[in-house]
């Protein structure tokens, strides 16, 4: 199956588990995230695109297949785990990323229409992801992500052999609230961060858990 065992302890441990903590993007879903929809300004789009460029994340990729990483030179790139990546391009400050992390980026407020293009992008499962340039909001995406074909019944699976199920997702609450809808996973959190996932894991362990995480 192309698996290389290295520890034979491992192995043993995977047959005590009885808590899965699972990630959303790319574990749940394929990982090939598309602009499914675009809001503002054209060319802070293609700053973004030029931007994410510089990244290593699906959402990076979305934007680099759709609009291309022509717009300028970058310098100055940042990325933040689990929240987004600012930079210098063609002269410009541009923040791409989670809209409340980019919220804190900018003294503006989030304008009326982006506000409700987010939203509406979170309840049609869509990951909102909002771009500011030269402090100002300039643009907003709303990024698709399918399920994996195998996931549901995965889900089942698990499920029926007793196991506890955790959704932590770094994504918008919103998607992640309808992605665990879908698989009927109960327990399902959005914007958690890395460093959250790993305490929120070691609370179950100290808890008498047995813990496997799978992102």
């Amino acid at each position: 199956a192309g698996v290389f065992v290295k520890s034979e302890e491992a192995v043993q441990r995977l047959t005590e588990v009885d808590t899965v903590v699972l990630d959303k993007t790319g574990t749940l879903t394929e990982g090939r995230m598309d602009l499914a929809e675009t809001h503002g300004s054209e060319a802070a789009l293609d700053l973004a695109a030029a931007l994410e460029a510089h990244a290593t994340h699906p959402v990076a990729d979305a934007f680099v297949r759709a609009r291309g990483a022509g717009a300028g030179p970058v310098t100055c790139v940042e990325a933040e785990a689990g929240a987004g990546i600012r930079g210098v391009v063609a002269g410009h400050a541009v923040v791409v990323g989670r809209p409340d992390w980019v919220a804190g980026q900018t003294p503006s407020p989030l304008p009326a229409d982006l506000s409700h293009a987010f939203r509406g992008a979170a309840e049609r499962g869509r990951t909102p992801v909002a771009i500011v340039v030269d402090g100002a909001w300039a643009a907003g995406v709303g990024v698709g992500d399918r399920l994996r074909p195998e996931a549901a019944a995965l889900i089942r699976r698990l499920q029926v052999d007793g196991t506890a199920l955790h959704l932590l997702s770094g994504d918008d609450p919103a998607v992640v609230a309808a992605v665990a809808r879908e698989l009927g996973i109960a327990d399902a959190h959005g914007g958690v961060s890395p460093e959250a996932k790993r305490a929120r894991i070691a609370a179950l362990q100290a808890d008498g858990r047995v813990v496997a995480m799978v992102g």
